[in-house]
């Protein structure tokens, strides 16, 4: 997950600073991050894989909504369309070989709340710039839901997918026709 995240933000990195960066922007207002995680996961393992690797500041939804927490809204960009859902296939993840260790950029982002997928239904983070979803959902209704908590109001927004490669085939051309949308073509081996 921490390199797949990793890989994420410098992707959006490039595309930020490609354009203007909106006024008043730092970490202290970055967008957040969303990573669910799918059933069968150990949703407090994937937690402090995310800790250990340089993402001190993840923490579980439930922790993030006990404390208070708010996001900040973010201005809309562009055309508000959010960005095809990018597969990217993590085959054989390892917690000791994930990551050397995350950059500065990924130290410096904003919020990082860990969920269930299960947990996403009526869920309004309007902050959310990245959504993860860690192995695939069982249908494509679910996978609209979850990409669904990003892009909102018409911020722009990314959803990236990490399954393993027995998930990728197994479901992933299923998910891809239902939707009408190709997911296989932006696959990434991490």
């Amino acid at each position: 997950i921490a390199t797949a995240l990793q890989q994420a933000m410098r992707l959006g990195e490039a595309r930020a600073s490609a354009g203007a960066a909106p006024a008043g922007s730092s970490a202290a207002t970055a967008p957040a991050t969303l990573v669910f995680v799918g059933e069968g996961r150990a949703l407090g393992a994937e937690l402090r894989l995310l800790q250990q690797t340089g993402l001190p500041q993840a923490e579980s939804l439930a922790d993030f909504l006990a404390r208070g927490g708010a996001l900040p809204r973010r201005p809309p960009g562009g055309a508000g369309a959010k960005d095809a859902a990018a597969a990217a296939s993590s085959a054989g993840r390892t917690q000791a070989g994930a990551v050397a260790g995350m950059g500065a950029a990924a130290r410096e982002s904003g919020p990082v709340i860990v969920a269930a997928q299960s947990t996403a239904r009526g869920l309004d983070l309007p902050g959310v710039a990245l959504v993860l979803i860690v192995g695939l959902p069982s249908s494509a209704d679910s996978l609209l839901h979850l990409a669904g908590r990003t892009a909102r109001q018409g911020a722009d927004g990314r959803v990236v997918l990490i399954a393993t490669e027995r998930e990728c085939n197994l479901r992933l051309g299923l998910l891809s026709a239902q939707l009408g949308v190709d997911l296989k073509a932006d696959v990434a081996r991490v």
